[in-house]
């Protein structure tokens, strides 16, 4: 009885909620998991940005099947060295499967021919005028905290982008970083 208290008390001390959560998942998930297809990430605001954002792209361009898909862009970042930071993070929170690091998003925007480069200033209505193709991936937080999100402009409205936490009712919002894409 009392190695299995110290055994039960390890667990929260060393492993956190998400050893819990994972437990608690269904077996399909796991398995999705197994194969690059976590569910937690696909839904994120990570492949989210770039769908958008190679949608934005291709707007007037009819496709027969369409060449980029949200489970397509995890996949592709699922499968770079950066998941196992994801994994490890989410013993401790299982909401870290979420994270798209910004790394991965470069990885991926380079997997479709897209290029990219920092706008120092992050100012949005500079986007227009800087070479490029008018699309930008856009790094929010929630100041005063370690909640970031993924977004793009036009997509998303310069007033969504500059308010995202605020509209969420989760306080101010920080423009961290604006990429700039352009393909060579």
């Amino acid at each position: 009885m009392k190695f299995a208290t110290i055994s039960l008390i390890s667990v929260f001390l060393f492993n956190g909620c998400g050893t819990l959560e994972y437990c608690k998942e269904p077996q399909y998930i796991k398995e999705a998991r197994g194969i690059g297809e976590d569910p937690d990430h696909i839904n994120s605001c990570g492949p989210d940005a770039v769908y958008d954002a190679l949608s934005y792209f291709h707007k007037n361009v009819k496709f027969k099947r369409e060449p980029f898909s949200k489970k397509e862009i995890s996949k592709i970042i699922q499968a770079r060295h950066t998941t196992s930071c994801r994994n490890i993070l989410s013993v401790f929170d299982n909401r870290a499967r979420q994270v798209t690091f910004i790394s991965d998003m470069m990885a991926v925007l380079n997997h479709y021919g897209i290029h990219w480069y920092e706008l120092t200033s992050r100012n949005l209505d500079e986007v227009h005028k800087k070479e490029g193709l008018g699309v930008a991936i856009v790094l929010v937080k929630r100041k005063g905290a370690i909640n970031y999100h993924w977004m793009t402009y036009p997509f998303d409205s310069k007033r969504y982008i500059e308010n995202f936490f605020a509209y969420k009712g989760e306080g101010n919002t920080v423009i961290k970083k604006v990429y700039i894409l352009f393909r060579l």
